[in-house]
């Protein structure tokens, strides 16, 4: 008994393929893993009626001549909505300061209401200090609680105006957030 057993164990089960078709051999599928990208959602407002959304991508810039402190420093990221991309702005919207998780890493504002908006960001160390270089291509310099140096979106949005993003009143849904882009310039330093 126990070697008929063993027997059955061994078959192989049987497709049955149409006629010309029996050396086919078929290979499972196999599930594939989802990719994800970590991103934080700042909700913006309260309303219901606010329906705007930003996506917004940090990236570490890259370095000049002078020795600065590396992206490996960045230990929080503060993000603010702002109206204008030069000189002194007040926000629209201030984030509390985020951890900063990848070298890349995206952010979705939610809930805004019709206008135009840039995204400006700022880099800190583990220590809470604003470690965002002072000048620059982008740079700008933001009222939080006193004046903060900040980089601000510079890529991406409209093709007239890049960096910035206009919400309309609309009566349909959008297809696609529009995805922003800032490069943050560290201070210099070791």
């Amino acid at each position: 008994m126990s070697v008929l057993l063993c027997t059955a164990c061994q078959l192989q089960p049987q497709t049955l393929m149409p006629p010309g078709l029996e050396n086919l051999k078929i290979i499972p599928l196999q599930a594939s893993l989802p990719v994800t990208q970590s991103e934080t959602v700042l909700k913006v407002s309260n309303n219901s009626a606010h329906t705007g959304k930003i996506r917004v991508m940090i990236g570490g810039g890259t370095p000049s001549f002078r020795t600065q402190k590396l992206h490996t420093d960045v230990v929080n990221i503060k993000l603010y909505l702002v109206p204008g991309n030069t000189g002194t702005q007040t926000p629209l919207y201030t984030s509390p300061l985020i951890g900063k998780t990848s070298q890349n890493q995206m952010f979705t504002f939610e809930n805004i209401d019709s206008g135009s908006y840039y995204v400006a960001a700022s880099a800190y160390d583990n220590t809470s200090t604003n470690i965002t270089d002072i000048s620059g291509p982008n740079y700008i310099q933001v009222n939080d609680s006193g004046i903060k140096h900040a980089f601000v979106s510079n890529s991406g949005g409209e093709t007239a105006f890049p960096g910035r993003v206009t919400i309309a009143p609309i009566t349909h849904l959008v297809a696609e957030t529009p995805t922003l882009g800032i490069s943050l310039i560290l201070v210099a330093g070791p």
